[in-house]
């Protein structure tokens, strides 16, 4: 996207440099920070990177439709650096066009719309010769690797030579989940090839007709040191460069009216302790 408005630049906090220098070294890595940590802008600044050193064209993107309709094309919109690219929605009726347009510098769409594009094979041959950079945004989408999506995906997954997710930092309830999304980086080298074995080594069946799967003691260690040299976590404050909390009590006289307002507010909305 092109704009003659001088846009503010791309002024990144320490983390967010990590992720980038991550990302450019390794062809496949992960950021598993909380959200609004600035992972879409920082896959953004790692795409422009390396496409100006050659190593990808363009760059396909997977995300829920909200984002993709209302993060992944602002980016160019709010940043200089990112604002010459184009962004092309693969969703609604034209989308057949978007992927024709070689001006396309980014694709997005929605996993429920990989069946069309991965689905056919004159759609998968052609985002896979354009795009040799694959990010999947809220990698939790494909936790589940019995799913169409996952198993879509899987298929093409060596065709893309740059392979990254972005997600929330990782908890013992959520470990399970871990499996699709770090198979998506790797194929299985760090947790396996497949789930049966993940869940050999990591965890132990319980509930009724062991239909329930837990972590094993450790589990959670030794599964984030397996996968350590391909992921940064943000899972605290730290690193975020944020200055001391400071409390400062402001006190002001309300016109009658408004403080019978307030007191009023007070007696329906606060709770005593």
């Amino acid at each position: 996207m092109t704009t003659s408005q001088q846009l503010p630049s791309w002024n990144p906090r320490s983390f967010q440099i990590i992720g980038v220098e991550l990302m450019i070294k390794q062809a496949c890595a992960g950021l598993l920070w909380k959200p609004g940590r600035g992972k879409t802008s920082v896959a953004y600044m790692a795409f422009r990177i390396l496409q100006e050193k050659g190593y990808v064209d363009r760059m396909l993107v997977i995300c829920p439709i909200r984002p993709a309709y209302r993060v992944w094309p602002h980016q160019c919109e709010d940043y200089e650096d990112f604002k010459d690219f184009k962004v092309g929605l693969l969703h609604g009726s034209d989308k057949e066009k978007v992927l024709q347009d070689d001006d396309v510098d980014i694709f997005v769409i929605n996993p429920e719309g990989l069946p069309w594009l991965l689905g056919h094979a004159g759609r998968a041959q052609r985002v896979s010769t354009l795009c040799q950079m694959l990010v999947v945004d809220e990698s939790t989408k494909f936790a589940n690797p019995a799913t169409q999506r996952f198993k879509l995906l899987k298929q093409h997954i060596k065709k893309f030579k740059r392979r990254y997710i972005l997600t929330g930092s990782p908890r013992p309830k959520s470990l399970m989940d871990l499996f699709g999304q770090v198979y998506i980086m790797d194929e299985g080298a760090s947790l396996g090839r497949f789930i049966t074995h993940y869940r050999t080594n990591f965890f132990y069946p319980s509930g009724f007709g062991g239909y329930d799967w837990q972590p094993q003691p450790g589990a959670q260690t030794r599964i984030m040191e397996k996968i350590a040299p391909l992921v940064h976590v943000i899972d605290t404050e730290e690193g975020l460069g944020l200055p001391e909390l400071l409390f400062n009590d402001i006190w002001v006289d309300l016109p009658p009216d408004a403080l019978r307002v307030y007191r009023q507010m007070e007696d329906a909305l606060l709770a005593q302790v």
